[in-house]
């Protein structure tokens, strides 16, 4: 813009110079050399005013488009503000759901916790009722399920899914027929003696308590598991073929087995 104004004022110049001279035209004629040259001078200064003129146009140009991609810029920063604050709104609407269901879930999850330790509880009092088989090792798995649950280290459906593998054992107890050797209390007041046990499903258990000593664990009139001896000849030998043919892994069979009911009381 400037080298166009200097252009501009020469141009004045150069007039005013031609018009001052006139006078002196009229006295003295122009030569046709210095004619010459102003009008080279002219040719040259409207050419730089052309090109200057070019220039501005260009860089205009120029300017316009760099504003238009500014423009454009501004406009894809304020879609992309748009949708970041579209996907902050969702996000909001997903935690506060998240938090409806772990509350929800928290109630549904105390609710379980709550059954499950009746259930605990029940199944504790059916293994202290049952066989006296392995029955420290069973209420052991039981107490470990409440212990954890009570210090927060597994959730109410750890817990479940804790008592239904037990269930499953218990089950399992109830189809099987095993031979094992067991501590068992057969005399009153004495101390547990390891003894050789067959234990039919959780009905029956059978003691090979020495050489020809049989008997089954019963329960007395106050509910309690005692240990009755056979007597009889008849039931000793039923016995003893039920643990013979369970040392030569024959496990299926029809057998006759004693009930061995205690004194005055009929089974």
């Amino acid at each position: 813009m400037s080298r166009v104004f200097c252009c501009l004022v020469g141009l004045f110049f150069w007039s005013s110079v031609v018009a001052a001279e006139k006078p002196k035209e009229e006295k003295k004629s122009v030569s046709r050399k210095q004619l010459r040259r102003w009008s080279q001078e002219l040719v040259r200064l409207r050419a730089e005013v052309d090109r200057l003129s070019s220039q501005i146009r260009t860089e205009r140009t120029q300017y316009l488009l760099e504003l238009r991609n500014l423009e454009n810029r501004r406009g894809q920063l304020q879609l992309l503000v748009d949708q970041e604050r579209l996907r902050l709104r969702r996000l909001v609407v997903q935690a506060d759901r998240l938090r409806l269901q772990l509350k929800t879930r928290k109630e549904a999850q105390e609710e379980i916790r709550t059954a499950l330790l009746g259930a605990l509880q029940s199944v504790r009092q059916a293994i202290q009722n049952s066989l006296p088989f392995r029955r420290k090792e069973r209420l052991e798995q039981v107490q470990k399920i409440r212990v954890r649950m009570k210090a927060g280290r597994i959730d109410a459906e750890q817990g479940v899914a804790a008592l239904w593998r037990i269930l499953e054992d218990e089950l399992r107890l109830t189809a099987l027929v095993e031979r094992s050797e067991l501590p068992l209390v057969l005399r009153k007041g004495s101390a547990p003696r390891l003894v050789k046990v067959v234990r039919v499903g959780m009905i029956a258990l059978f003691v090979l308590e020495g050489k020809g000593q049989y008997g089954r664990i019963v329960r007395d009139k106050s509910g309690k598991w005692v240990y009755l001896k056979a007597k009889k000849a008849e039931h000793k030998e039923q016995i003893a073929l039920l643990f013979a043919n369970l040392e030569r892994q024959i496990r299926e069979g029809l057998y006759h087995l004693p009930l061995l009911a205690p004194e005055g009381h009929t089974p």
